[in-house]
């Protein structure tokens, strides 16, 4: 297979994974696209030049993943993460007041993620939506297998107390 045959294969496998993740990050689909655009470049770049990439996949995750960091940085955007583009994330009633109910789950689902800190965030997204292994998000942000389980754990906990509160009051 040429490069050119494998550059293309892999943008096809991961493009929309990407995206999706940068406008997450970005809460802007033309930035999120410059984003990957770029980490493709950058890819091609050093596949190029001889450059070694053991895991393209987790390689581009990680590379958008401090691209849109830097976007957010220069730009002094916070990151917010929606559930699934903003729409309901759970399951169609036929009912109009569980429409309503299911809005406002949603809603306070969307505040308790916004609430945590930027990197559980992140490891939340790459778990549940992106279906990464905790060795894919080690990898992705830097850090070790036992730290991600541990950030994954108490982010989870922060959410379930975050909720159960809410619903009590």
């Amino acid at each position: 297979m040429s490069p050119e045959e494998a550059l293309k294969n892999l943008m096809e496998e991961n493009e929309s994974a990407l995206l999706g993740f940068a406008g997450r990050m970005l809460r802007d689909a033309s930035t999120a696209q410059d984003a990957v655009q770029m980490a493709f470049i950058k890819y091609n770049r050093q596949t190029y030049t001889g450059g070694e990439i053991r895991n393209p996949r987790a390689w581009l995750f990680k590379t958008v993943r401090n691209d849109c960091l830097n976007l957010l940085r220069a730009k002094k955007i916070k990151a917010e993460i929606t559930i699934d583009g903003g729409e309901n994330f759970t399951a169609h009633h036929e009912r109009p007041d569980q429409g309503v109910m299911n809005h406002e789950k949603n809603q306070l689902l969307t505040a308790a993620i916004n609430g945590l800190k930027p990197r559980a965030r992140e490891i939340l997204v790459l778990k549940l939506e992106h279906r990464k292994s905790y060795r894919e998000i080690a990898e992705i942000m830097d850090l070790s297998i036992g730290n991600v389980g541990f950030i994954l754990h108490s982010a989870v906990n922060e959410l379930k107390n975050h909720i159960t509160k809410e619903l009590s009051i």
